[in-house]
């Protein structure tokens, strides 16, 4: 018969908690033995994503993978390499990301996000006949506007996100042939939006991109 610490009577017993086990075994004879074992019990990770974007277009340069935990995960998926996602790579479409995790103990978890790819062709450059400069782009969300040879001593500046909707307009007055401003994007999230300058009846549009 067997006798363990936690009131099983089989030769097996399943335990779900930490701790120091004992079982007592006896034969028909009245003999007996018993032994000890110390059960360890790893709590396995929990695996969360939460990607700075959720969509892009296909012509954006590479995005850094982020948002994973606990840190220390691998990211997988189409057009992923390391902890880098490539739109081109991916092409066109929806794409599931994954996060593994895996602890010391070898216990692992898994989680995903949709990426969705658009070809982005909504909104067009216009050429303005004056020289756009923004930079740095990609920007973690500071950019340096410059603007030479304006058309109008009146220029307007709009922050489009990927759906055409204005977020963030912006007047300035180009008083010399050189005007120069800054647009700080920073409490945006990461992804792609359009800057729409307007000069005079001319206008250009300029796509940024925030990554972090």
């Amino acid at each position: 018969s067997y006798a363990w610490s936690n009131s099983d009577s089989t030769q097996t017993s399943t335990v779900n908690t930490t701790g120091l086990y004992s079982v007592l075994v006896s034969d028909s004879s009245g003999c007996t033995n018993s032994d000890t074992v110390m059960v360890t019990i790893n709590t396995p990770p929990v695996a969360a994503l939460a990607l700075p974007f959720s969509t892009v277009c296909v012509g954006d340069g590479v995005y850094t993978l982020s948002g994973g935990s606990p840190a220390g995960g691998t990211y997988s998926g189409t057009g992923v390499s390391g902890s880098l996602f490539s739109p081109a790579t991916a092409g066109v479409g929806t794409h599931t990301i994954m996060y593994m995790v895996t602890d010391s103990a070898g216990c692992s978890d898994t989680t995903s996000q949709v990426v969705t790819v658009n070809t982005c062709v909504g909104i067009q450059d216009v050429s303005a006949g004056s020289q756009v400069s923004v930079y740095p782009n990609p920007s973690t969300g500071l950019f340096t506007f410059e603007l030479r040879d304006a058309t109008s001593t009146a220029v307007t500046l709009t922050v489009l996100d990927s759906r055409g909707r204005s977020l963030l307009e912006k007047q300035v007055n180009a008083a010399s042939a050189e005007l120069r401003t800054t647009l700080d994007l920073g409490s945006f999230d990461n992804g792609f939006y359009f800057l729409v300058v307007q000069s005079g009846d001319a206008s250009k549009t300029v796509k940024l991109v925030v990554n972090r």
